[in-house]
C-alpha cells in the first residue's frame, strides 16, 4: 500500500469508525447475573430419575437436553427464567425391553419431548451472597409438560458456588399418573406410582 493510500485509509476510518459499518459487527449478547443467559445441553446439566418396583428399584438418565437459561430483567438477579426440553426416546434405564415400555405408556411417537419451563423463583439469594460451601436454598417456580398434560410445579432447589461456576440441584417427585401415562406395570412385576427426579445445572460465569 503506497503512503498516499494508507493515509486515505486512516481518514476513512476516521470518518467511519467500525462500529458503524454493519457487516463488520460482531454482536456480543452480554452476561448478566449468574453468568445469564446460558443455554443448556448435556455437558451443563444433568437429569436423573428413580423409583421403585416390585423386584428392585429402577434408576434412569436423560441425555440429549436442550434449552436456556436467562434473566427477564437484566437489572435483577432473581429474575431468572428457562426452558429445558428432553427427548423421551433419550430416557434410558439400562433395559431396553423396559425402555421401549416406557416409551410406549409416555405416547413417544405422539409427544417425543417433555418441556420444563422455569417462571421464576422465591427466596433466591443475590450472587453476592453465595459462596463456597454455603449454599443458597430457595424455589423453582414453573410448568412441566408430559405428553398433553401441563402440571405447575414448586421445586425446592440450592444454589452453591463452585469455582468460577454456580450449581443449582434439586429434586422433586413425580406422579406419572397426573400426565396420563399408562400404568406400565405387568403381571408380576408393579411399578410404583412415584418417580423421584434429581437435576443438577451448571452455570459458568463470563461463558
Amino acid at each position: 500500500m503506497s503512503h498516499r493510500s494508507f493515509l486515505l485509509a486512516i481518514l476513512l476510518l476516521q470518518a467511519f469508525p467500525v462500529y458503524a459499518i454493519p457487516h463488520l459487527v460482531h454482536t456480543v449478547e452480554e452476561k448478566g447475573a449468574w453468568g445469564l443467559p446460558q443455554k443448556l445441553d448435556d455437558t451443563t446439566t444433568s437429569i436423573k430419575f428413580e423409583l421403585d418396583s416390585t423386584w428392585h428399584r429402577v434408576y434412569g438418565t436423560a441425555s440429549g437436553v436442550e434449552g436456556k437459561v436467562w434473566l427477564s430483567d437484566s437489572s435483577d438477579p432473581r429474575s431468572v427464567r428457562g426452558e429445558i426440553t428432553v427427548p423421551v426416546a433419550m430416557m434410558k434405564t439400562g433395559n431396553f425391553s423396559r425402555d421401549q415400555k416406557m416409551y410406549s405408556s409416555m405416547h413417544q411417537e405422539a409427544f417425543p419431548r417433555i418441556v420444563m419451563k422455569i417462571h421464576g423463583s422465591e427466596g433466591l439469594c443475590l450472587p453476592q451472597v453465595v459462596v463456597p460451601k454455603e449454599p443458597c436454598s430457595f424455589t423453582l417456580l414453573g410448568a412441566l409438560t408430559i405428553a398433553e398434560a401441563t402440571r405447575e410445579f414448586s421445586i425446592p432447589a440450592k444454589i452453591t458456588r463452585v469455582d468460577s461456576r454456580y450449581e443449582i440441584s434439586g429434586s422433586f417427585p413425580l406422579q406419572w399418573k397426573e400426565f396420563g401415562i399408562r400404568d406400565p406395570s405387568i403381571f408380576i412385576a408393579r411399578i410404583d406410582d412415584e418417580v423421584l427426579v434429581k437435576f443438577q445445572l451448571n452455570l459458568t460465569q463470563g461463558q
